[in-house]
Parts: structure tokens; C-alpha cells; sequence
């Protein structure tokens, strides 16, 4: 009998990790591991982790497991994180998955069919699609900071304010970063489903998650939630979302976000004209590192939030606070050598 329960017992622990993937899902909560266990160097990582200088807060996950966490007294574990622009990521995967249920049938939809009221006589603007919003490269003249803060002074309709800008330039010529098409995004997927895309995020992506915190309820007056900015994450809420992508979509026995759409997201469709990432479907993809690597971002004034997936490593960084985003990159950068 004793011979039996040993074997069940190591028979289990060779179910739970194979080939150093962690076979448990976090859904209810993160398991620890030691560093060293997940092909580490503890004193590198803690070195790493020091560099950092305590300016926010700080998870790394080796293999499904969380090898180090650090968070500051300024934002605790349980804090509820402003993650700016790192909400463009969840309208991403909400389009993907809209598309997968039928509610959107293509990535390359005309925008202008979903807003029917918009002036036709642009012939530019008729031309703009989904995937030119997801790319950043919709044509419209758009300054983001001024033209979003803009957004605020108005009670009227914000989606026929965006689509009534000028065009700049042919869609998907140039990347030129607009959160209001982010919000288009957001629109149409309220459209589709007849719900908020903060109640579709709810039902389609955070609860199979077990991700229960999410604070998103910034609206426009017309009720159509911010589909680029407003949400509220925990730190470990935002590490599931790096985690959800690093597998490929999936999550438990459930396909959550399309393969494909996840293979699309992160991988460069269009330049960035400036030293920055390259960009996806809403998504960052990194260049500085020796391996391929991508990133859900945001930030606003000196307060970052991100998530940065290195899938050859089983790598996830998260990090949020006063830590900024370009000098974590290098610091990574050096710690991956």
C-alpha cells in the first residue's frame, strides 16, 4: 500500500511539471517556486530584481511559476493598478474572440459599415478597416494627447467625433498611435454583442481566468466603455493575461482567445516611426532582446504598467510603478545574456 501511494505521489508531480512547463493553471492563485528549480540563478535574478530600485512593483514568472515577487509600499499586492494603455491589449483579444463567436466577421471589416452614419464622401475613410485601428494606422489626423483629452470637454457622440476627423493619410500606410481608434474598437464590439466590452471582458476572458478584480467602468456619455484606457488591474491579474498569450490562448481545457489571433497580435504588422517597439494587433513587440519577445503596455506622466512575454524562456515580467519602461527593457536585456 506504501509502495502505491509513492508511486501515485511521483507519477503526479511528473503530470504537474513536464519538461519544465508548469501543467497546474493559476486560476485561483499563483504557485512559488524557487528560481534555482526553474533554471534560474537566484543571486542573477536578485541582482536583476535590486536594479530596479524599488520603484514599484515586480512579479516574475519561470515556467508557470511565480520565482520572485517584490511590491513596494506605495503599491501593495492587492492594489488596484491603473494600467492605462495596457487596456488596449484586452480589446484586442475581445475582437478576437468577437470574431471567433461570429459577432465580427473579419478583421478586415470596414469600419464605416458598423457606423453607417459616418460622411461617405471620404474615399480614404471608407477604407479604413479594423485591422488599420488595431495597427495604429487608420489615416486620421490625430494628435493622441490633446485630441483624447479632448474626448472629455464633449457630452456628445465620441465615436461620430473620431470618425469625423480629417484624414491624414492612406490607411495602413503609417503607424501613428490613436487611442480614440482603440475606443472604435471598443464601439463595435458594443455594437456586436450588445453589451459593454467591460461586461464581455468579464464573461469571455476574465472569469475563465478567475481574474475578479477588474475595475473598468469609464464610459463615454453615449455609455460605450474606454476600449483603450480606464481599467484597473491587480498586478498578478495583469501577469495572467502575459500568461494566457505565452500559452497561445489557451487556458485550462478551454480555447479563450483564437490560436491564430494570439499568433497575429504578436508578431510585427506594422513600423513604429520613432526608437521604439514595432507593433501588432495592439500589442508591442520588442526588438532589443536576442529572443523574440512581446509586451501589453501603458503609462501615463511617470506611472508604467506592463507586461513583457519572452515564450523562449517561459518568461513573464511584470511590472508596475515608477519604473520605467525603456530602462526595465535594458535591464532585462542585460539579465537575459
Amino acid at each position: 500500500m506504501k509502495t502505491k501511494t509513492i508511486l501515485l505521489i511521483v507519477l503526479c508531480f511528473i503530470f504537474k511539471v513536464v519538461n519544465g512547463q508548469s501543467q497546474y493553471w493559476p486560476t485561483k492563485d499563483w504557485e512559488r517556486s524557487n528560481p534555482e528549480k526553474q533554471g534560474l540563478n537566484q543571486s542573477v535574478l536578485s541582482s536583476f530584481v535590486d536594479s530596479l530600485n524599488n520603484e514599484g512593483s515586480v512579479i516574475i514568472i519561470k515556467n508557470g511559476f511565480i520565482i520572485s515577487e517584490h511590491y513596494s509600499k506605495k503599491y501593495p499586492e492587492d492594489y488596484y493598478h491603473n494600467v492605462h494603455s495596457f487596456t488596449k491589449s484586452i480589446t484586442s483579444a475581445l475582437i478576437g474572440i468577437a470574431i471567433s463567436e461570429g459577432y465580427i466577421k473579419s478583421i478586415d471589416d470596414l469600419v464605416i459599415d458598423y457606423f453607417p452614419e459616418t460622411d461617405k464622401k471620404d474615399s480614404l475613410k471608407k477604407q479604413i478597416t479594423i485591422k488599420h485601428l488595431l495597427t495604429m494606422s487608420s489615416g486620421l489626423k490625430w494628435l493622441d494627447k490633446v485630441d483624447l483629452d479632448s474626448l472629455y470637454n464633449l457630452q456628445s457622440d465620441w465615436v461620430s467625433r473620431i470618425l469625423d476627423k480629417k484624414m491624414e493619410l492612406k490607411p495602413g500606410s503609417v503607424f501613428n498611435y490613436n487611442s480614440g481608434g482603440s475606443f472604435l474598437l471598443s464601439a463595435i464590439i458594443q455594437k456586436q454583442t450588445r453589451m459593454p466590452a467591460s461586461e464581455y471582458a468579464k464573461y469571455k476572458l476574465f472569469k475563465p481566468l478567475g481574474i475578479d478584480s477588474v475595475n473598468w467602468t469609464r464610459k463615454s456619455p453615449q455609455g460605450i466603455t474606454t476600449g483603450g484606457w480606464g481599467s484597473y488591474f491587480k498586478l498578478k491579474d495583469m501577469a495572467k493575461i502575459g500568461y494566457l498569450y505565452l500559452q497561445h490562448g489557451k487556458w485550462e481545457n478551454q480555447q479563450i482567445v483564437p490560436e491564430n489571433w494570439v499568433h497575429e497580435s504578436t508578431k510585427k504588422q506594422i513600423d513604429v516611426n520613432e526608437e521604439d517597439d514595432n507593433y501588432g494587433l495592439h500589442w508591442w513587440i520588442i526588438n532589443e532582446f536576442s529572443k523574440p519577445a512581446f509586451a501589453a503596455r501603458g503609462w501615463y506622466g511617470n506611472h508604467y504598467a506592463y507586461v513583457i512575454v519572452i515564450p523562449d524562456d517561459n518568461l513573464i515580467i511584470a511590472i508596475v510603478g515608477e519604473i520605467n519602461y525603456y530602462k526595465a527593457k535594458f535591464l532585462i536585456k542585460k539579465f537575459l545574456e
